[in-house]
């Protein structure tokens, strides 16, 4: 890309290079390019994150802990995840992103792919009336992503736990998440509402959901947050040993 630039009795030009390629402190990622984005049509439509100081290091991190694929950032501040590039983006020339950190722009997502990673996609529940999944957390009984249990608000109790009755008991109290656990618990939180998932609770990590079929849903007609969860508890070192949460971890059912 050439910028000109002019003064008194002269004219120049600067050539601005664009370095994409190379991902610092993400070695297994490789740039595909800048791609359109919209929030009706997203390019990635897993997990995602807003950070201030958001960098393709940060983005990439941030997926592969979600066992994504690709990630992009956009905006300057915020990363996306997914299985695969939406067949709706279209690629557009690098200068649409950002020129020196690759942070995608306004609509543009600056994308990368990690081609030696595994994708763990599982089945997931595609959602419950207009719901959608938004990504994979941790939990433990010390300190609870979602603090509130209300199994016995569902018609049924503990054994009739499913995740529309879980989601419909916690919309009738009017609060923002609600999940599922060890077949049948059903928690609920209020939280601020923003769609960005990092607002459930401090200290609770994304994983993959090939882990627990821990799914975030977002009803968009309500902009309310709910989330479902379908697991039991397995010995973390039996799993994975990266992960430290109190030694146990939750596993798809």
């Amino acid at each position: 890309m050439r910028r000109w630039t002019s003064s008194p009795g002269r004219s120049a030009f600067v050539i601005l290079s664009y370095i994409y390629a190379t991902l610092a402190q993400s070695p297994d990622w490789e740039y595909l390019g800048c791609y359109t984005d919209s929030v009706g049509s997203r390019a990635l439509s897993g997990a995602s994150i807003t950070s201030g100081d958001m960098t393709n290091a940060f983005c990439s991190d941030f997926c592969t802990k979600g066992g994504y694929n690709f990630a992009g950032t956009e905006y300057s501040q915020e990363c996306w995840c997914g299985y695969r590039l939406s067949t709706t983006s279209d690629k557009t020339p690098d200068s649409d992103c950002n020129s020196t950190e690759a942070c995608g722009g306004s609509n543009r997502l600056t994308v990368y792919n990690n081609p030696t990673g595994v994708s763990r996609e599982p089945s997931v529940n595609p959602g419950v009336d207009g719901y959608r999944s938004l990504g994979c957390y941790t939990d433990a009984p010390g300190a609870r992503t979602l603090a509130t249990e209300v199994s016995n608000a569902i018609p049924g109790g503990y054994q009739n736990s499913t995740v529309a009755n879980c989601v419909a008991a916690c919309s009738q109290l009017d609060y923002s998440y609600a999940g599922l656990e060890y077949y049948g618990e059903c928690f609920i939180r209020i939280v601020i509402i923003f769609d960005r998932i990092y607002f459930i609770g401090s200290g609770h990590e994304l994983i993959g959901d090939v882990y627990c079929t821990v799914n975030f849903f977002r009803k968009w007609n309500s902009h309310k947050l709910f989330f479902e969860r379908c697991s039991h508890p397995i010995k973390l070192s039996n799993l994975v040993k990266s992960l430290d949460v109190n030694d146990f971890h939750l596993f798809q059912c």
